[in-house]
């Protein structure tokens, strides 16, 4: 801020010591009826200063100043150099001292990019590119730290060459979620020197499938709400955020996008009728990917009136969140395993609830638990309308029960296709309870997390053998010698809106709570993660396999599959210890019995097969551990002629299949559909 008194400092040599005086300029009365109290220039810091260890050389004209200390202890420091009492060739000192600040800045290894900005899309997996780069003429060794655990290198340590660069790429894991993320990775070089690399994170998610029926529009009957959104005191203003209003059934009747300049929502609301129609409104926060539930602040915007206006420029009308969110479930086509981190409102039914979720199609349905522990089989159906026969009527079993969504509990829900539903409600942070054996449970958080860090709580009660499966991929926890506790398997992180199911072996219950974050976190979001596995399981249920080769050696990559006469129904990779963690889905579409084929696949070739005997498909059972793997039997395909055909078992066939399986020829699977021969 400008002030009227001057400061000067200057060294007082009678007392060895610097002397502060302030000078009067100008009034200040005057300062202030003048001042800009918007604009002025930024202050620095007087900083502490430390002396550090010297030592100079002369030569004429020239003086060489080195500073005795490693590099690492002042690189990327300002040292400020002071000399005085310099004298001329007649005797005469130097009037005042000469100041130079020097910026340190001496380390050989670094990045070729000062920061780094990216924009990812959320549930995808992302790479980028970073060189590092040795500006000296001898090889020199480095070190990567500071890697969050959602980002991995294709190297952490390694060398360069000299006046030569190496690339490393890095990928972002699909896991991380919606928001902006900073973070900074060090490259330390052998000197104890870092260089720090900023990057700068955008995760965005899909856009919420909204648009209003074009009937509705070419009806004409409109309503304008000028207003603004605020959320936490603050008004949002991101172009990306997207303001929506609906009627009666969920019917979509307007949206809109802000306006970054005034944080302002123009909001065109449609109707088809004159009468009076109940609003509900929702905001779309595209910098989380978050959907909440926002109310109006006045009742004018409450109901539909054809021709009004609602707020202005100048007072828009105010929507507040109301701690209501919106969940959005992605359902892929056949069964998904779901699970509720909202709770609807009370007395609703069933019915009201489904029809305000999404556009069902015949033949979706779900399994609905019961008090008793079992499950219903709700279905959505036509049915005949007896007063327009032309057009039936579309509707759930037992529409009119009322229904009270468990959070605790995993859904299986079954959609004909892919369809994106939204449940509403309010988020629900409660205890889990766990009894001995299978347990279908849900995951009560908004936030993507480690397996490890989701089930801390859970894994201190839990005992070697227990498992914890999603629909596609599982996990077994082991014990080593000094007891420490370690989930073993594909499955690395709990997604929201998935469902589990956990098996506990220990005969007594437990509770337990997952993590509650309080600050934003890269795991931090509010919608589900579209994860691919490895296979993707469609069905109802599952068996869970730890398996290893025997007959055949087997290296760290090989392509394990389970087969049920025709159907793939799993399919694994040996890790580096041999071990396949193999997750069997229910074929129900199969013909064939239960009993399952394997084949082993090497650099896109089958290198061998087992029979069907060996192997059942049982629901939910879990076969070996890491420790104890079920070991299959394998025939090695060097006995296989290249010009015949073999079944999955080994079984040589006396010429091409006539009915449709799958078959092996040439070392590589084949399928036959009515004697038309094709690779799958």
């Amino acid at each position: 801020m400008p002030t009227g008194v001057s400061l000067k400092r200057y060294w007082d040599k009678t007392i060895g010591k610097f002397i502060s005086q302030r000078d009067t300029l100008v009034s200040q009365a005057n300062i202030e009826r003048l001042a800009d109290r918007t604009n002025y220039a930024p202050m620095r810091g007087e900083g502490r200063l430390e002396n550090i260890p010297y030592s100079f050389v002369a030569d004429g004209k020239e003086l060489l100043i080195n500073l005795d200390l490693p590099d690492y202890q002042i690189e990327k420091t300002n040292v400020i150099v002071t000399v005085k009492d310099i004298a001329d060739l007649n005797g005469n000192t130097l009037a005042s001292p000469v100041v130079m600040d020097f910026y340190v800045y001496r380390n050989p290894l670094r990045w070729d990019e000062k920061h780094l900005e990216f924009e990812t899309q959320y549930g995808e997996e992302y790479t980028f590119e970073a060189k590092v780069v040795n500006l000296t003429g001898k090889s020199r060794r480095f070190t990567i730290n500071g890697l969050p655990v959602w980002i991995t290198a294709s190297e952490t340590s390694g060398s360069v060459g000299p006046l030569n660069e190496q690339t490393i790429t890095f990928t972002i894991s699909p896991y991380i979620n919606i928001g902006n993320f900073d973070e900074v990775i060090y490259l330390l070089g052998e000197e104890g020197m870092s260089e720090p690399l900023p990057i700068h994170i955008k995760v965005r998610g899909s856009v919420p499938e909204w648009t209003v029926d074009e009937a509705i529009v070419k009806a004409n009957l409109t309503m304008m709400v000028i207003g603004q959104v605020v959320i936490g005191g603050r008004v949002m203003n991101d172009p990306a955020d997207r303001l929506a209003v609906f009627g009666e059934k969920h019917r979509l009747l307007g949206v809109t996008n802000i306006k970054a300049e005034s944080g302002l929502a123009y909001l065109t609301v449609y109707n088809k009728y004159f009468s009076e129609t109940q609003l509900t409104y929702e905001f779309f926060d595209a910098s989380t990917g978050i959907i909440y539930q926002v109310i109006p602040m006045s009742e004018k915007a409450e109901n539909f009136h054809e021709g009004t206006i609602i707020g202005s420029p100048e007072k828009p009308e105010q929507f507040e969140a109301n701690n209501g969110v919106v969940q959005t479930l992605y359902l892929k086509k056949g069964w998904n395993w779901l699970s509720f981190y909202v709770q609807p409102v009370s007395g609703i039914t069933f019915g009201e609830l489904m029809d305000n979720t999404t556009q069902w199609e015949v033949g979706d349905g779900l399994e609905y638990p019961k008090a008793d522990g079992s499950f219903m089989q709700l279905t959505y159906k036509s049915a005949f309308n007896p007063k327009d026969p032309s057009n039936p009527i579309y509707t759930w079993d037992c529409s009119d029960m009322e229904v009270e969504i468990d959070g605790h509990s995993m859904y299986s829900f079954y959609s004909v296709s892919e369809k994106v539903a939204y449940m509403r409600g309010y988020t629900i942070t409660e205890t889990m309870n766990i009894h001995h054996g299978w347990n279908r449970i849900s995951f009560l958080s908004q936030m993507n997390l480690p397996l490890g860090t989701a089930l801390a709580d859970y894994t201190k009660k839990a005992s070697e053998g227990d498992i914890i499966k999603s629909q596609s991929e599982f996990a077994i926890l082991t014990v080593d010698a000094q007891g420490n506790k370690q989930w073993q398997g594909t499955l690395e992180y709990m997604s929201v809106g998935q469902g589990y199911m956990l098996k506990r072996n220990a005969p007594n219950d437990a509770d337990f709570k997952y993590p509650t974050y309080y600050t934003p976190s890269p795991y931090a979001s509010g919608v589900m993660a579209k994860h691919s596995p490895l296979y993707d399981n469609k069905t109802a249920s599952s068996m869970t396999v730890v398996a290893m080769a025997d007959g055949i050696a087997t290296e760290q990559g090989d392509i394990l599959t389970a087969w049920r006469g025709a159907e793939r129904c799993g399919v694994a990779l040996a890790d580096a210890d041999g071990i396949f963690y193999l997750n069997v889905g229910d074929v129900i579409e199969s013909t064939a019995d239960n009993n399952l084929t394997f084949t082993l696949e090497r650099d896109d070739e089958v290198i061998a097969s087992a029979g069907g005997r060996q192997m059942r498909y049982i629901s939910n059972a879990a076969l070996g551990t890491p420790n104890e793997p079920t070991a299959i039997n394998f025939s090695i395909s060097d006995s296989y002629d290249s010009d015949g055909w073999y079944s999955l078992d080994g079984i040589r066939l006396s010429g091409k299949p006539q009915h449709s399986g799958v078959y092996i020829h040439n070392y590589k699977k084949r399928k036959s559909l009515n004697n038309l021969i094709n690779e799958t």
